[in-house]
């Protein structure tokens, strides 16, 4: 009797699910084996569930397969098992972070050393220095500006071009918050590339810094001083006559531009910012699971496109064959962390649930579909 009950029951849950399906299909899912996930319990939402309870309390709607609480809860399958929903928490910060603009006043001079030389001081708040602050950071909505203020008119001169009025630091600071907002903290993508996609995020603010330097020179009748050092190339291409600024970019000037930004950041930057960028990259990855850290080339390109594309022009399809650039310069002991020592370790902490999203990524909907109905067949029978 109950052996009858249970096979009426199943008819409902089978149909819609072998509704079309391949042979080909049949065949892959009939080599899946319960036994492929051996834990005895799961855990759902923090409380332990035996397996089979788990299983007793599965069942297949429209909206795929949906488990039930003891408290009549319904909770879908695919949101307990799907990395996007549950480790977003990063991106959403930058789209709920209010958009603000704050200055820091760091004030400069000469102090007079025992040797009878001059050192330049700087004092931020508090503290002094001798080695100069960042002009800016950004963090979450929030992008700070620091500005150089010295009494020494010619000491003033010096620090001017690191002011946000020649150096453009918060068109730089504030395209880190819009890359964070079109997706740089996501995961679900390998460490390797998030990676060289952090490397990119300071490169493109860069590309917005320099585009903003040279709208400004362009204002002020052509003034060398608002081309600052940091983008010399420029000064370079036009004593060379390789470009000729107009208000309009042309094809040919957006590319030397592209590449004279990568190759300036790779060249005077990428050394400084190697190590923060990698603990930058295991800091987004950190709490997804396996599944969050592989390779998405199509979203990689969709990003990168996102960051890259400043007034309505794709700089990206000038360098993207360039990044191959960043993951040669990856030091060997990074290398280490991101192909090997991380992914092992997050493969050996996989939960349950953390597996049937892999089993539906790796084999496709229609063959997870059958895996699932098979457990849940079979233990039925138990």
């Amino acid at each position: 009797m109950k052996k009858k009950t249970i096979k009426r029951g199943l008819k409902t849950l089978s149909a819609g699910l072998l509704l079309g399906v391949s042979s080909y299909a049949l065949y892959q899912a009939d080599k899946f084996d319960v036994n492929d996930f051996p834990q005895k319990e799961v855990v759902v939402c923090g409380n332990k569930v035996s397996m089979e309870d788990f299983y007793s309390r599965l069942s297949y709607t429209r909206n795929g397969w949906v488990y039930k609480t003891e408290d009549g809860k319904n909770l879908s399958v695919d949101s307990l098992s799907d990395f996007h929903q549950k480790d977003s928490l990063n991106h959403l910060n930058y789209l709920q972070a209010k958009r603000t603009r704050k200055v820091d006043t760091v004030y400069v001079k000469y102090v007079q050393q025992k040797d009878g030389t001059k050192e330049i001081i700087y004092q931020l708040g508090s503290y002094d220095s001798v080695n100069r602050p960042s002009m800016g950071i950004c963090e979450k909505g929030c992008v700070t500006v620091r500005e150089f203020v010295a009494e020494d008119p010619k000491l003033q001169e010096k620090e001017d071009e690191y002011n946000d009025e020649y150096n453009q630091t918060y068109a730089h600071e504030d395209w880190h918050y819009i890359n964070g907002v079109n997706g740089i903290m996501n995961v679900g993508q390998s460490y390797e590339v998030k990676f060289v996609e952090v490397c990119m995020d300071e490169v493109s603010a860069n590309l917005r810094q320099f585009l903003k330097q040279r709208k400004k020179y362009l204002e002020s009748g052509k003034n060398p001083k608002y081309i600052t050092s940091r983008f010399s190339f420029y000064h370079d291409l036009i004593n060379e006559g390789k470009v000729v600024p107009t208000d309009k970019i042309s094809t040919k000037e957006q590319k030397l531009i592209a590449v004279g930004v990568f190759d300036a950041w790779m060249k005077d930057k990428f050394d400084l910012y190697s190590y923060k960028n990698y603990e930058r990259t295991k800091f987004i990855l950190l709490k997804t699971n396996y599944n969050g850290i592989q390779e998405n080339s199509e979203l990689h390109q969709k990003l990168m496109t996102k960051c890259f594309t400043i007034d309505g022009i794709d700089y990206w399809k000038y360098i993207s064959d360039k990044e191959q650039e960043v993951k040669d310069r990856i030091p060997e002991k990074y290398k280490v962390q991101f192909n090997k020592c991380l992914p092992k370790w997050k493969k050996g902490k996989m939960t349950y649930f953390d597996k049937l999203e892999e089993n539906r990524n790796e084999k496709g909907r229609t063959a997870y579909n059958l895996f699932m109905l098979k457990n849940k067949i079979k233990n039925m029978f138990r």
